[in-house]
């Protein structure tokens, strides 16, 4: 690939998206609903992640004194990220080399992008398959984001603020035009789940007000049917 489609790769993402964030974020400990896990998923590039934590408060006056986790409770918590992919490839070696060759060959525009894309070189990924092709990292990408939604799969998500367990994929939205053909930009909004363990508790009959309405089920053996007297059960 030629110095100048570097430059052109790097402008996809935008000088400001590919140096605002060089961290990686992983979505990780991936299980579907049918207990199989999947890989995880790092973005080359995270535009943007918006945390929300609210707590639900009654509007009812509340007695003085009463508990007031009878009152309030935490909601779920939500995130917002925005990731981005890129189809071209970047490792340190061919960006240094690009970048030297264009600084005298580009406008002072495309050598702002050259810098930008070199400072974001943990950001920007280069696969290849075992035959030294490059392979398409966006496509990739969002089949596994797809996969992630539809298998209704919980996972933990590394973000630069916090880390989170048990969240789950809400929704995924994303657009492609003839500027973004080779790259991917998409906003994932995950939710929390919480996970709790139930217990059932026999409640022994000789404590119940009412135990022939709210007794448990008794297994009381094989019962015949007795024939009804004669007449019974007619209308008059």
């Amino acid at each position: 690939m030629s110095a100048g489609s570097f430059v052109s790769a790097g402008a996809q993402l935008g000088i400001q998206s590919v140096a605002i964030a060089t961290l990686p974020r992983r979505i990780y400990d991936i299980v579907g609903f049918d207990g199989f896990g999947q890989n995880d998923i790092i973005a080359q590039a995270v535009i943007e992640e918006q945390h929300q934590d609210e707590m639900e408060v009654t509007v009812h006056p509340v007695e003085t004194g009463a508990p007031i986790t009878d009152h309030a409770f935490i909601r779920p918590a939500h995130l917002v990220m925005t990731l981005m992919w890129s189809n071209s490839p970047n490792t340190a070696q061919t960006l240094a080399s690009a970048a030297t060759g264009v600084a005298t060959a580009f406008s002072p525009a495309a050598n702002a992008v050259v810098g930008a894309v070199l400072e974001a070189q943990a950001a920007l990924s280069y696969t290849s398959n075992q035959q030294g092709t490059a392979v398409d990292s966006v496509n990739d990408a969002y089949s596994k984001l797809l996969k992630l939604q539809q298998t209704r799969a919980l996972f933990s998500v590394i973000t630069a603020k916090r880390l989170y367990k048990n969240m789950i994929c809400k929704s995924l939205r994303t657009s492609t035009n003839y500027k973004s053909a080779n790259s991917l930009s998409i906003t994932v909004e995950c939710q929390q789940v919480f996970l709790v363990n139930t217990q059932v508790t026999a409640l022994p009959a000789n404590v119940q007000a009412n135990p022939q309405d709210t007794a448990s089920l008794q297994i009381n053996g094989t019962k015949a049917l007795t024939p009804a007297a004669q007449g019974a059960g007619v209308l008059q």
